[in-house]
């Protein structure tokens, strides 16, 4: 029976840089946060099952879409010998030194571009439209030169 353990959102966001953002499994994107539409998306999977003696460390920790979490299940990789290329990027990770927040925060920001570059150039086209319409609107003529505004007098 697989051992459940909850992860804050500081370790799914730790984990989503580890793994460039992608599932660890199969290589599909994943969405920054784990919910989406009310549904489960993407989880912290432990590699080692933590019933059969892995840890709940950073060495340990995969980033894996939901399907793939649900089909490895309790399955330990050491009795397959799946997933090489796996168990050498969780070895770097042992060691590699843990990011402050603000860095984790800026490289998640790239990773989500990187991952799914159709959804930042949609929301940088939603935030020019944003910003144009933010506006006042200009009385500048087409020279680019503001002309002075127009005043009623009332005399």
């Amino acid at each position: 029976m697989a051992r459940s353990v909850q992860t804050n959102g500081l370790v799914y966001k730790r984990c989503y840089v580890d793994w460039g953002g992608r599932c660890a499994y199969c290589g599909v994107g994943l969405p920054k946060v784990k919910h989406v539409d009310g549904k489960i998306r993407a989880s912290v999977d432990h590699f080692i099952p933590l019933g059969k003696g892995g840890l709940n460390s950073r060495g340990n920790r995969v980033l894996a879409c939901y399907p793939c979490n649900l089909a490895k299940n309790d399955t330990d990789p050491r009795e397959t010998k799946q997933w090489p290329h796996i168990e050498q990027r969780l070895a770097e990770l042992a060691v590699a030194p843990k990011m402050g927040q603000r860095k984790l925060k800026m490289l998640t920001a790239e990773i989500v571009a990187q991952v799914f570059p159709q959804h930042n150039a949609d929301v940088k086209e939603e935030n020019s439209h944003d910003a144009a319409a933010a506006l006042p609107p200009s009385s500048e003529g087409a020279t680019g030169v503001r002309e002075p505004e127009q005043r009623d007098h009332l005399t």
